[in-house]
């Protein structure tokens, strides 16, 4: 079946300590007009206390998934990790 409308599940509770995880809600983008090339054009943005050092650093999991049937069933497309230990460091040296 062809993707219709795809949206995109940010995990931020993967980048937390269990016990602080519960009181975090995980990010969603919505999902846009169907079309032969959909694309997903939404600016994410949160807070949270990371590590300096880039080895202790955790990467944020993504799922991603489309939205059947009005949203009545949501298969998983796939999944992809950010690994932002890495952007860290890039940023810090510019």
């Amino acid at each position: 079946m062809p993707v219709k409308k795809p949206f995109v599940r940010f995990n931020i509770r993967s980048l937390l300590p269990p016990e602080k995880a519960k009181a975090v809600s995980n990010i969603l983008t919505s999902p846009n007009d169907t079309g032969p090339n959909p694309n997903i054009n939404t600016t994410v943005s949160f807070t949270i206390k990371l590590p300096s050092d880039s080895l202790y650093c955790p990467k944020l999991s993504c799922d991603v998934y489309d939205n059947l049937f009005k949203g009545m069933m949501q298969p998983l497309l796939g999944t992809f990790a950010i690994p932002l230990g890495d952007i860290l460091i890039d940023t810090y040296e510019e």
